[in-house]
């Protein structure tokens, strides 16, 4: 009886085109899928570091305004979710053109003179900002630059067009420098 059962249900799983199958059984686990210790082995089961646990209490850094448009010159916020030494930053650098003319290190925040070139990427750029000490974060989609009317370029980025920081008056020296 048990051997027609088994049957049935392999070609009912096979007809249906689905199994659905979960292995918590790593090498040191028992049956329940606890390891020996009586730990959940899902995470790294092999020992292995998922890294998991390290983006868990990664600060999140996030720039105010957070867009400007090709040919801006403006001073924006860096802040963060956590408490960070600004005055430890030894280098930030963005992708897609643009430069950072001087920093300026408060208790709560680090104020950035930045610079579009007009040459610089349409759309979200990236941020790497490193503290020296091996402490280096990368902030993905940190900026928005637009183009001189106020798009895009067909990016999703969800802004609103508007640059928040605007020109301060001066063009950037030739070649869009500081």
């Amino acid at each position: 009886m048990n051997l027609v059962t088994l049957r049935t249900l392999i070609l009912a799983s096979a007809a249906s085109g689905c199994i659905i199958y979960d292995d918590k059984c790593g090498p040191n686990q028992g049956r329940d899928g606890m390891s020996e210790d009586g730990e959940d082995g899902e995470d790294g089961e092999d020992g292995e570091d998922t890294g998991a646990d390290d983006d868990a209490d990664a600060p999140e850094f996030w720039l105010t305004p957070a867009s400007a448009r090709v040919g801006d010159t403006l001073i924006v916020s860096l802040q963060s979710d956590q408490a960070m030494d600004y005055a430890a930053v030894e280098d930030l650098v963005f992708t897609g053109g643009i430069s950072i003319c001087s920093q300026t290190a408060r208790e709560d925040e680090l104020l950035l003179t930045l610079v579009v070139h007009d040459d610089a990427v349409l759309g979200m750029v990236d941020l790497v900002i490193d503290f020296g000490s091996a402490d280096r974060y990368f902030v993905e989609d940190a900026f928005l630059v637009l183009d001189a009317d106020g798009s895009d370029g067909g990016s999703d980025g969800g802004s609103d067009g508007g640059s928040g920081g605007g020109d301060t008056g001066g063009d950037p020296a030739p070649g869009g420098g500081c």
